[in-house]
């Protein structure tokens, strides 16, 4: 049976790496204000838990007013900065690393920390619609970063897939092609997976509010735990 080997994802950096990526990871920099405005959408967490996540960040980078399942955190803030091109790191005020991936518009962006809260964030959303399989076809393209253990990224580049009628995947991703499968799809939560071909990798993929922007990961289906050091993550947009 064919299974799916979508490398996408969110991207994720600590504060501080030297991010050298292809896509849109490159080029001077954009600036934090760019990230000013309240942030929502979907993070899943490592024992595979679906939630809603809310946070507003102003044009100096401050992170404040941040929801888990509409549940304010109560003292809880945060500092962001720019690594690298669309890439930025944060740290929160529990000393929790971990870094955003926005697009060139600065409308969605992907989520990743340390702890393996992996998901996508648009600007302005409020809700979460019910997302049909349908809604995960057409082609897609962007980037993906390989990360280590210190969350530096060790490889970078321009990846692409492209899902039809019967979910079949297809595309270009670090390690080359691929040909896989999605396997299913959670319609109130935006969240598809699958295998590739030979059933070595698992992969997820969350879907922005508005259906236009996916954050992704994919890891060796070999271990009962992940950790970011094992999996590929990176951004991508509809086309």
């Amino acid at each position: 049976m064919k299974r799916s080997f979508v490398f996408i994802l969110v991207l994720m950096t600590a504060v501080g790496l030297t991010i050298q990526c292809g896509g849109g990871g490159g080029g001077g920099g954009m600036s934090v204000a760019k990230l000013e405005g309240t942030w929502f959408g979907v993070v899943r967490d490592n024992v595979e838990n679906a939630h809603t996540m809310e946070m507003t960040i102003d044009a100096s980078g401050i992170i404040s007013d941040i929801y888990l399942d509409a549940k304010l955190m109560i003292g809880l803030s945060g500092t962001v900065a720019n690594d690298s091109g669309n890439i930025f790191g944060f740290v929160m005020s529990d000393g929790l690393e971990g870094g955003f991936m926005a697009d060139d518009s600065a409308t969605h962006m992907g989520y990743l920390d340390e702890d393996f809260l992996v998901g996508v964030l648009q600007k302005g959303a409020s809700n979460v619609p019910s997302y049909a399989g349908t809604d995960f076809q057409g082609t897609w393209s962007g980037y993906s970063i390989w990360l280590d253990a210190d969350l530096e990224i060790v490889e970078s580049g321009s990846t692409n897939m492209t899902i039809d009628a019967t979910y079949d995947a297809v595309g270009t991703v670090l390690i080359g092609t691929f040909d896989g499968y999605i396997a299913g799809w959670s319609p109130p939560w935006g969240i598809a997976w699958g295998w590739d071909d030979t059933e070595t990798y698992y992969f997820e993929v969350l879907m922005s509010t508005d259906k236009q922007f996916v954050a992704t990961w994919s890891c060796e289906d070999v271990v009962e735990t992940w950790y970011v050091e094992d999996c590929e993550f990176g951004v991508w947009s509809k086309q």
